[in-house]
């Protein structure tokens, strides 16, 4: 008898329950090897690929696009050799339970599931057009929607207003869809993905590559042969086709390649519309959540970094191969002033409140799917070489959706900073559960007085938000005082 194995919803992260089946990547009777992309799965906060352990033939599909799987809930099943259909069943009910499944960290974020549509082209499917009632309508372009419920309502010609969302997060979801289509006796035709011709010069259809950059490299004209494969598994990117793209003069402004989130968008036409990414839905449910629930106010500085700008060229004049950006200098600031000050150095849940003696400082890193706080631990106890080693390494894992759940959920204080947008200040809502946030401005030259004359100096904005339930403003005073002294001294910061 053949050994049979499942593969089930695998668990990214503390917070994740669920996940949503956005686009197959192998089909019943394949054989795939070890390491294969299997499936993508939409969460809360991205689409991530779901990948196999073990080789084997796909003798059994559990769920179908759109369904909703539990973490553990069984996705496939391989077999190493014939297997008979009862064997498959027994098999399947005995593995049907949600089992405890370990959390991993998470994978760089997969390539969002391809659309039935070339950007800059309507649908042009023969789908079945349902009656008036669901087909004619407002704009539903802004209508909360699963990336497959959209997919089909748009091939089946209904529009989403009239559609009831009973999906995760108030969104519509492919149920929902059949819904309504069952009571307007429309019988749904599920869409067929494109298929794209390749180069006439030497074929390119056996190149693993993203369905985006397939897309993007049908659209340009571009051989997936010219590119370089820079992508995760070595498959190629989209970057790796605007690269290749871009030595050829192919690349313009005019060009816009659709992805599934229901982008709509043509040379003609300059509005896009799309529904938010799960990413950019997670951080409005945040953001929404602290500005409406905790009572903030502020405490502002201006900061004099003659020294600190000072003590950073110094230290990379040394040609050691690490380059300390002022960020670095600024947590290395930060750390030593929560040390002090431990009373804006923590975490409340509303209920509880913690006061930590460590610094772990989650730093604003603007990413495509949102702005994410990868966070820094034990900051106090690193040096800015490592300091600034470490935040590249959080910065270049936030980029790639690589960051385990600890470093996304444990600060105890955060800094934004767009000084590197010439932005001279700003408010920043707070990071729950911490208690501050440090909004930071850029360094501009400004005049001064030293020692009772005028001069010209690089000049900081500094503004830190407090929780003023569980911070007063004394506390957050005394903070951004000792922080400006170690800032324009920086003696301990070079330690």
């Amino acid at each position: 008898m053949a050994n049979l194995t499942a593969v089930v919803m695998p668990k990214w992260g503390m917070e994740m329950t669920e996940g949503e089946l956005a686009e197959w990547h192998v089909a019943l009777g394949d054989e795939v090897a070890a390491n294969t992309d299997i499936v993508d799965v939409e969460t809360a906060k991205i689409v991530n690929t779901v990948i196999n352990n073990d080789a084997g033939i796909v003798v059994r599909l559990c769920a179908a696009i759109g369904d909703v799987v539990p973490v553990g809930g069984l996705l496939l099943v391989l077999a190493d050799g014939a297997v008979s259909e009862d064997d498959i069943d027994t098999f399947v009910a005995a593995n049907s339970g949600e089992v405890e499944v370990p959390v991993t960290e998470l994978a760089p974020a997969a390539p969002p599931p391809e659309d039935v549509t070339t950007a800059g082209a309507p649908a042009t499917d023969s789908g079945p057009h349902p009656a008036g009632s669901l087909a004619d309508g407002p704009d539903d372009g802004t209508v909360p929607v699963s990336v497959v419920a959209r997919r089909v309502a748009h091939h089946n010609g209904i529009n989403l207003t009239h559609v009831a969302a009973t999906g995760r997060h108030g969104r519509v979801s492919l149920d929902d869809v059949r819904r309504a289509a069952a009571s307007a006796g429309l019988t749904l035709a599920m869409p067929e993905a494109r298929v794209f011709a390749a180069s006439p010069l030497i074929s390119d259809v056996d190149l693993k590559a993203t369905p985006v950059a397939r897309r993007m490299a049908a659209a340009l004209e571009v051989n997936l042969q010219d590119c370089r494969a820079t992508g995760r598994h070595g498959r190629i990117s989209k970057a790796d086709v605007e690269v290749a793209a871009a030595r050829r003069g192919k690349l313009s402004a005019n060009v816009s390649v659709g992805d599934s989130r229901g982008v709509e968008a043509t040379a003609q036409d300059s509005v896009i519309r799309q529904p938010l990414s799960g990413a950019r839905r997670a951080i409005a449910r945040v953001v929404s959540k602290a500005k409406q629930e905790v009572p903030h106010f502020r405490v502002n500085i201006d900061v004099d970094l003659t020294a600190a700008m000072a003590l950073r060229k110094a230290l990379n004049a040394r040609q050691n191969g690490v380059n300390i950006s002022l960020n670095d200098v600024l947590i290395k600031a930060c750390a030593i002033a929560l040390r002090d000050n431990p009373r804006v150095n923590g975490r409340f849940d509303g209920e509880t409140l913690e006061h930590h003696s460590q610094a772990n400082i989650a730093s604003a890193v603007a990413t495509d799917n949102g702005v994410f706080m990868p966070v820094l631990q034990h900051a106090g106890g690193l040096t800015l070489d490592a300091i600034s080693t470490a935040m590249r390494d959080l910065a270049a894992r936030a980029k790639t959706g690589r960051l385990s759940s600890d470093e996304m959920t444990l600060a105890t204080f955060s800094i934004s900073n767009l000084g590197m947008f010439g932005i001279d200040s700003f408010d920043a809502i707070i990071n729950q559960p911490a208690l501050t946030i440090l909004a930071v401005g850029a360094a501009v030259e400004r005049p001064v007085v030293r020692n009772g004359e005028l001069a010209v100096a690089p000049v900081m904005t500094m503004s830190l938000s407090s929780d003023h339930r569980v911070v007063d403003g004394a506390d957050a005073a005394r903070f951004m005082a000792n922080l400006r002294v170690l800032l324009e001294e920086s003696v301990a910061l070079s330690e």
